[in-house]
């Protein structure tokens, strides 16, 4: 699992790039808006974000990290206690 994240998983340089096109994808978009709708957009970020994480959330895949390791820790309580019980329970007196 952790090598098929090396795998899958980006560079600094290359999440910056990945990042750079995503926001160029957004640029048409925000062009659009009216001078009033720039300045809700500007005074939303600054309210809902420390240090700009709002913008870095929208274009990241943290997410998806974030799951893989849930995943992965789900699967070795799974495989541990299989592995306890055939090494403890299976041996256990059937009486107590």
């Amino acid at each position: 699992m952790i090598k098929a994240m090396n795998i899958t998983s980006y560079t600094q340089y290359e999440q910056h790039k990945q990042n750079q096109d995503e926001f160029k994808q957004l640029m048409p978009l925000l062009s659009q808006l009216s001078a009033k709708e720039q300045r809700d957009l500007v005074h939303m970020l600054d309210s809902e974000s420390v240090d700009g994480k709002f913008l870095s959330e929208l274009c990241s895949n943290n997410l998806e990290e974030q799951l893989a390791k849930i995943s992965e820790e789900e699967n070795y309580a799974v495989k541990n206690a299989y592995r306890h019980y055939n090494k403890t329970t299976k041996f256990a007196e059937a009486k107590k």
